[in-house]
């Protein structure tokens, strides 16, 4: 008989601490607020499919800065915007050689962080073109971009022309 009433208590403490700990599943996460607002990580809730989405962090702003110029090419930074997935720094590349040339950007760091930028751009002989140095945001772990480091390297076709920048800070 007294083990009848023990395991009815042992059931009913057993199911009060289920109760408990289903109740906590339901409540809302650290870094989860409202429909619409950001989140620590900058992620929102789409309000039609309960998915978490990637938010564009806040505006970015540079001022139009020389990062490089010698005898072949001149790199200026013209802006930087951001979209839900990429920092995107925009640039005008001036080939000032004879030969149509390759330009990339490698070694990078943002915030202290080693990024792997994405960037290739084509640069007709004796012309300017503006290109886009992106940065994903994951890759960066921050919602303010603090600086910018990188170098650049670019070549022709037949090697002619060949080299690497020094370290640029932006």
């Amino acid at each position: 008989m007294k083990l009848k009433y023990i395991n009815g208590i042992l059931s009913a403490v057993l199911g009060a601490v289920l109760l408990f700990s289903l109740t906590a599943c339901g409540s809302e996460s650290e870094g989860t607020r409202e429909f619409g607002k950001d989140t620590v990580s900058g992620l929102k809730q789409d309000a039609v499919s309960q998915q978490t989405v990637p938010v564009a962090p806040a505006a970015a702003t540079i001022e139009e800065t020389v990062m490089w110029d010698n005898d072949d090419i001149k790199i200026t930074a013209l802006s930087l915007t951001s979209d839900q997935y990429y920092y995107i720094l925009n640039l005008l590349i001036e080939n000032k050689t004879g030969v149509d040339l390759f330009v990339m950007a490698s070694r990078t760091a943002v915030n202290s962080f080693v990024v792997e930028p994405s960037m290739g751009v084509n640069v007709p002989a004796g012309s300017a073109v503006e290109g886009t140095f992106r940065v994903w945001l994951d890759d960066v772990a921050a919602d303010v971009i603090a600086d910018i480091e990188t170098r650049f390297s670019y070549s022709s076709d037949d090697h002619s022309v060949s080299s690497k920048t020094k370290r640029v800070k932006l």
